[in-house]
């Protein structure tokens, strides 16, 4: 009978013991993902790959369908025994747990614009499943050395749209001598809009640069007149990055502007038919002195249930000199959110030694309310290494505790030669996707 007594408390104990080796060894938030790729990651391979013929790559911007599964898009350049022979627009779709989508273009693969010297910028989705990519044409095949906004779209199954376009699969617009799109975004009724930087040479101007077009990729002449906007401030050092529309259809812009001799964070919002907002800000228009060189890479409107009359509150993520994040967060009118960070406004520290120049390009809510920012973080002293870290903040703008190391965690992968090329995005069960530039990794929410 004693004996059977021990072995019972023997028992207990030892399942005590498997109890807190479990809870021990569970899985936190910002924790790579087991279950997606290899233990959480994805390093970018290419299916083309034979003898001395392999792809460089860059990955540049994500999308995530309502399917969950992943859209990435960027280049591919093909080289042989080290010479570079032919560069691709790529794109590339993963099922949901990051095997690659057999059943998109090749293999997982849609490459397309053989030689076509054009930049990748940003991917989106349409209602109907098709895919939207965005970016800057033509400076090496153009006598003049100019850019111009380049939109292509391509079927669900990764082929190129012909009924985009006037039957071509793209457009390509111009404004002043050269322009350059950066992002993109999709109204309920598929018109799309496309915002960049447009150059003057003869006025040395550099401008907001915004375009909208009907679905079929005809530019809307009921914006603006012509489909286009160009506009900024009067030191004439102006940059759209990011875009997001309110509820309203009213187009917010941020990037960067130079006001008053300071590169700040700065803010555009115009009215459904492309004039100049009066509600917000002063005629339009909002800049932020944050910090030295400031500039807004994305936009994030603050999740529905805070919506109101004049639309949402805005989250601005970006970077100001000494390689700190920036935040800025703004109601409605353009006025700085006082509930948030310090006056509306927070910087800290973007990574640890030596990764010492911060691009922070991606932000965005978790429907916990909390804010992830995706930042490239460049050593700019060992031939561009960058490593690429997701920081967390909750609504209030404090670093969350309760994510990675003390708010913060770095993925383990060093990159040479792509300074910025990250993205990022969401799952529907809240996990977290982020891409460098040849490699897709998933966190835990």
């Amino acid at each position: 009978m004693k004996n059977k007594r021990i072995s019972i408390v023997t028992a207990i104990l030892i399942l005590q013991l498997a109890f807190l080796m479990t809870e021990t060894t569970k899985a936190a938030s910002g924790d790579a993902d087991p279950t997606f790729g290899n233990n959480g990651s994805l390093m970018y391979t290419n299916p083309y790959t034979s003898g001395n013929i392999y792809p460089s790559y860059t990955l540049v911007k994500m999308a995530v369908q309502s399917d969950n599964k992943i859209v990435v898009a960027g280049s591919e350049t093909v080289v042989s025994s080290g010479i570079t022979h032919d560069t691709y627009l790529l794109l590339k779709r993963l099922n949901a747990n990051g095997s690659a989508d057999t059943g998109f273009g090749f293999l997982g693969d849609s490459l397309t614009f053989k030689n076509a010297d054009i930049q990748v910028s940003d991917v989106a989705i349409q209602a109907n499943g098709n895919i939207l990519v965005c970016g800057s044409f033509g400076y090496y095949h153009r006598n003049d050395s100019a850019n111009s906004f380049f939109v292509a779209r391509f079927f669900s199954n990764g082929i190129l749209d012909t009924n985009f376009g006037n039957g071509s699969g793209f457009v390509i617009t111009d404004f002043l001598d050269s322009s350059s799109a950066n992002a993109m975004a999709i109204r309920s009724d598929g018109r799309i809009i496309v915002v960049g930087a447009t150059y003057s040479v003869s006025a040395d101007s550099l401008k907001f640069a915004v375009a909208r077009y009907y679905s079929n990729g005809t530019l809307d002449t009921s914006f603006s007149g012509n489909g286009r906007v160009v506009t900024g401030w009067g030191e004439n050092r102006n940059t759209a990055n990011s875009v997001v529309l309110q509820p309203n259809n009213k187009i917010l812009v941020g990037g960067t502007a130079r006001v008053n001799g300071a590169d700040s964070f700065a803010l555009v919002q115009l009215n459904a038919d492309g004039t100049l907002d009066n509600g917000f800000g002063t005629g339009g228009k909002v800049s932020t002195d944050i910090g030295e060189a400031g500039v807004i890479y994305s936009l994030a409107l603050q999740p529905d249930k805070y919506t109101t009359v004049n639309g949402q509150k805005i989250l601005a993520v970006g970077n100001i000199y000494g390689d700190l994040i920036a935040l800025a967060r703004y109601n409605p009118d353009g006025s700085l959110d006082a509930s948030f960070g310090s006056g509306g406004k927070i910087t800290t520290s973007a990574g640890t030694t030596p990764y010492r120049k911060a691009l922070s390009k991606k932000g965005f809510y978790q429907a916990d309310e909390k804010i992830i920012v995706v930042t490239a973080n460049i050593d700019i002293g060992a031939l561009f290494f960058q490593k690429t870290s997701v920081t967390r903040f909750t609504l209030s703008g404090s670093l969350d505790a309760s994510f990675g190391n003390s708010g913060q965690v770095v993925l383990n992968y060093d990159e040479g030669g792509s300074i910025g090329n990250i993205g990022g995005g969401l799952q529907s069960d809240g996990k977290i996707l982020v891409n460098g530039r040849d490699f897709i990794e998933r966190l835990l929410p």
